[in-house]
């Protein structure tokens, strides 16, 4: 019975399960390594709230008077830079429209007077009939069938062009008649040497010259100082 009694004691040793401890250490470490994911999500997940909430701050708030001040500055200096090559663009623009609209003019007039094979006149004038020798006048393009030098009964209308901008003056040099030019129907004109300076008034920037070749077509001269 001793031996039995032996036997059943050693039993319940075995049956204690020695290997538990490092079990219950493991489960620890699982546990602390478990908690501090979670801290770390749980700090992300405030920084993440703490960004948001600055944001919606600033936007409530919008911008303080030391930042509206820089900006207004930094915007006052770009403007003050882009400023004269805005001037040059818009005085560029104007010179070449008008320049674009006046060898318009002479061209038809040339090409009428080839088509019809006979004489075609153009003139600035303020009336529409009369002719000027003001070249910033509106210009006018006509059949003289009398041979008067102006646009009257009898005469053919072919174009009557609009008033160029304002502050572009027009400068004619070296016509032979000092209100009109008429191209005779195989080209040439009365005035083969004549130029005409494109300017704007009140400006220090360059203007465009026309010029006519000995067969009467016009050309452009880039960037002629004004006078």
């Amino acid at each position: 019975m001793g031996q039995s009694v032996c036997l059943w004691a050693v039993g319940l040793l075995a049956s204690a399960q020695p290997t538990a401890a490092p079990a219950s250490g493991q489960a620890a470490s699982e546990g602390i390594a478990a908690g501090a994911t979670v801290s770390r999500h749980g700090l992300s997940r405030s920084l993440e709230r703490g960004v948001a909430y600055g944001r919606a701050v600033r936007a409530t708030r919008g911008f303080t008077l030391i930042e509206m001040l820089v900006a207004v500055t930094i915007l006052g200096v770009l403007a003050m830079a882009a400023l004269p090559n805005f001037s040059s663009f818009t005085h560029n623009s104007k010179i070449r429209a008008e320049m674009s609209s006046f060898v318009s003019d002479m061209e038809t007039a040339r090409s009428e007077a080839a088509r019809r094979n006979a004489a075609i006149t153009i003139c600035p004038s303020q009336d529409g009939a009369a002719c000027s020798e003001d070249w910033s006048l509106p210009r006018v393009i006509f059949f003289d069938a009398n041979n008067d030098g102006a646009y009257g009964n009898g005469d053919d209308l072919i174009r009557r062009g609009d008033t160029p901008p304002a502050k572009i003056v027009i400068t004619a040099t070296d016509l032979a008649a000092p209100t009109y030019v008429r191209f005779r129907s195989f080209g040439t004109s009365n005035s083969p040497t004549a130029t005409w300076q494109i300017c704007e008034s009140g400006s220090a920037l360059s203007g465009q010259t026309l010029s006519m070749t000995g067969s009467g077509k016009p050309y452009i001269q880039q960037q002629t100082p004004c006078s």
